[in-house]
């Protein structure tokens, strides 16, 4: 029975919340990946022993940070790590972006598999490297890679950015899987980024490896890169540990940290962080897995009463879900899904001032969002062109006769797909 009460209500609002602050209040936001529950008591108790300090002043890392590191990689994972090769980063998206800037060159070329979290990708663009990447391929109910593609795309990068367990699909990539990636970055000499941060989560008795245990190459051209703020609801304390084996890189990458000016981690990072990689968090997170297995179960059950054409695609990873189905029923291809989030959210957002596109545009420009609003028309025409293309069905994707046929085929034999526990 669980001991903690993941159903409590807390209201975000006035906290400045990415997710919830600004939000209209019969939306119920689903950009944001962190979970609308609290931390673990024993976090916070802790942080509030350290806020009484009333100081905030600079801070360094523990002297056993990275001994409780490995001591978790350990425990949690089988994975055997040297204390050495623990760097501390406040955020993962941190450490890809530099190794971007720092390790490869304007123009290389670096691959991901898609789809993908699109701030990863992102990265890669606005540091002017050349995105590749290779589409997974949806089969019976997973998603699964396209080896031959991938190969094609590893002939020409420089560097392959792995999501494992995979975002936003949650597939947990299995040994063999991983062993053909290793194979052919050692054959290209790809070098590997991999943001495992979702690898507590991983359910059903699938296995996370981290790839760097499949392969020495892997091992010593590898950065894979962890955190706690997904599993313990951390992630405004910015607390990651990027392990680089390679003691190369290794001083490389310390050295970019120290020139883009990241050297003491947060106040409360330090005590979060110790607090969490413990025997309280790993009885925590069973509880929380506990959890969100009902929901899930929950969520199968609302989809087969409500939206029975609905396929929810297997996984055996991360706290998200994958649904298909709708639009093929409509004879619509599924790639207007994109395009619809892309005309309501991603293209439209830089002018709404209270997103965190149209926070960062305005700092970038200098002026306020209904300063520069006029000449976006990029962003406030994008609406209604889409409900223009949405009443004529000009431009819309049609799926011929024979796709929808194969598609719905497809769908119709996982029709009652049952949900993975979680």
């Amino acid at each position: 029975m669980n001991q903690n009460n993941f159903n409590k209500l807390i209201s975000r609002q006035n906290t400045y919340s990415a997710k919830w602050c600004n939000s209209n209040a019969n939306v119920i936001p689903l950009s944001v990946a962190d979970m609308d529950i609290s931390a673990p008591d024993f976090i916070i108790n802790k942080l509030s022993q350290f806020n009484l300090t009333g100081i905030y002043g600079y801070t360094d890392l523990s002297s056993d940070w990275n001994n409780v590191a490995v001591n978790w990689f350990k425990s949690q994972y089988a994975w055997h790590v040297t204390p050495e090769s623990v760097v501390f980063c406040p955020r993962i998206i941190q450490a890809v972006s530099l190794y971007i800037q720092n390790f490869t060159q304007i123009g290389d070329k670096v691959t991901t598999l898609s789809p993908a979290y699109h701030p990863i990708s992102n990265t890669v663009c606005v540091n002017h490297r050349h995105l590749l990447e290779s589409p997974l391929i949806y089969h019976n109910g997973y998603y699964e890679i396209d080896f031959d593609d991938l190969e094609d795309k590893f002939k020409q990068s420089v560097c392959f950015i792995l999501l494992s367990p995979h975002n936003p699909t949650g597939t947990v990539w299995q040994q063999a899987d991983l062993l053909k990636i290793a194979k052919l970055a050692e054959k290209y000499k790809v070098f590997i980024i991999s943001d495992d941060v979702h690898a507590d989560f991983v359910f059903d008795n699938a296995i996370y490896r981290p790839i760097s245990t499949l392969s020495s190459y892997v091992e010593q051209h590898s950065f894979i890169c962890t955190s706690p703020a997904k599993t313990f609801n951390l992630a405004g304390l910015e607390i990651a540990n990027i392990v680089i084996a390679n003691p190369e890189y290794r001083e490389k990458f310390k050295q970019c940290l120290i020139a883009a000016g990241i050297h003491n981690p947060g106040y409360f990072s330090v005590p979060a962080f110790l607090q969490a990689y413990t025997l309280q968090g790993q009885q925590w997170i069973k509880e929380l897995k506990h959890y969100l297995a009902e929901n899930r179960q929950w969520v199968k059950e609302q989809c087969a009463r409500y939206f029975p054409d609905w396929v929810i695609t297997q996984s055996h990873g991360t706290y998200m879900l994958m649904l298909r189905g709708a639009y093929i029923e409509r004879g619509l291809h599924p790639k207007n899904l994109a395009r619809t989030v892309e005309d309501s959210a991603t293209i439209f957002e830089p002018i709404l001032p209270w997103t965190a596109a149209g926070a960062y545009m305005a700092g970038t420009l200098g002026v306020a969002t209904l300063s520069y609003l006029p000449w976006a028309v990029l962003c406030w025409s994008g609406i209604f062109f889409a409900m223009l293309w949405g009443f004529t069905g000009f431009g819309i994707a049609k799926l011929t006769p024979e796709e929808q046929e194969e598609m719905t085929a497809e769908l119709g034999s996982h029709s009652e797909l049952q949900l993975d526990t979680k």
